[in-house]
């Protein structure tokens, strides 16, 4: 156990420290904004929109996210946004940052096993068409890295669905 806990550290910080939030800081993402559903979604009363709690690659137990998230590529995130569940967009998924906690800047109560990493968006960087706008859960912050980067992915539907 000792070998794998190192492993992690080295291989990768940001996915395996603890989040760490600062109660002095008002909160950006509060978990009252947030109405957790048996299915393993959850809706931000906010915007109506309907979130996966898990990252893909994880399932939903019924009390947390449980499997490996797994990072996919530009392409195999386009193939897995179907059956109403679609990539958010730049302004939706930084709208889940929680911005006084770190390593993950989301609420944990609400999407729980999180990985402090990047994520995808739907929304491309104008400037450089072969790259998409992403925001990465160390500390919610967005920027624009190639489609040809592996990244997290978490799913949502319109209100309607």
């Amino acid at each position: 156990m000792r070998w794998a806990v190192l492993l992690c550290a080295v291989l990768w910080p940001g996915l395996c420290a603890a989040q760490n939030c600062n109660p002095a800081v008002a909160a950006t993402a509060p978990a009252s904004r947030f109405q957790p559903h048996a299915d393993g979604a959850v809706t931000d009363r906010q915007s109506g929109l309907r979130w996966a709690r898990c990252t893909v690659g994880q399932h939903w137990t019924g009390t947390t996210c449980s499997g490996v998230a797994r990072r996919v590529s530009w392409v195999e995130a386009q193939a897995l946004a179907r059956d109403g569940w679609r990539l958010p967009d730049i302004k939706e998924l930084s709208c889940l940052a929680e911005l006084r906690c770190t390593y993950p800047a989301i609420d944990e109560a609400a999407f729980p096993a999180t990985p402090a990493a990047d994520f995808w968006t739907a929304t491309p960087y104008v400037n450089l068409p072969e790259q998409q706008w992403r925001v990465q859960f160390i500390y919610g912050e967005s920027h624009p890295d190639k489609r040809g980067r592996p990244a997290f992915l978490r799913l949502l539907k319109d209100a309607a669905n």
